[in-house]
């Protein structure tokens, strides 16, 4: 249920309805493990300054280094407006934990943004998932090759 509602609410902040987002993040059965700053958050939710300012810290802190963590972080971030945090945190989430964790989040519409700036091309290249593309020639849905070195993001 709680991944369930997750997605409800990444679908709710690419579509900018405040009200549901706060709403569904509120209500939502989620780990503390994975949203430890979750009783700090809720009450600065109409305060975004105040908000990435947690966020900020949260994303800094070593104990929140895992690629769940950060990758909620990242979400928050976009839905700020804060996209410099959010590569951040998928930086770290992502490339510094070296984890192999799953991508699947990086598609989904909230981060549609993101996947505009070249950073995000960085990413995937930095976590060799462009590498993998290229030898398996298996690029999915989500991009295709340019020339011999370079891909483009198609999603």
């Amino acid at each position: 249920k709680a991944a369930m509602n997750l997605r409800a609410m990444t679908r709710a902040m690419y579509r900018r309805d405040r009200d549901r987002v706060s709403t569904i993040y509120r209500e939502a059965e989620l780990e503390d493990a994975e949203h430890p700053y979750r009783a700090q958050l809720l009450p600065l939710l109409e305060q975004p300054d105040r908000a990435l300012a947690l966020l900020r810290e949260q994303s800094a802190d070593p104990a929140l280094q895992g690629p769940l963590r950060q990758n909620v972080i990242a979400n928050w971030a976009v839905h700020f407006g804060d996209v410099d945090l959010a590569f951040t945190a998928l930086q770290r989430g992502y490339v510094e934990s070296r984890t192999g964790i799953a991508t699947v989040n990086f598609w989904m519409p909230n981060y549609s943004a993101l996947r505009q700036d070249p950073r995000f091309k960085q990413i995937l290249r930095d976590m060799g998932l462009a590498s993998y593309w290229r030898r398996s020639g298996n690029w999915g849905d989500f991009a295709r090759p340019v020339g011999k070195d370079d891909f483009e993001i198609v999603a």
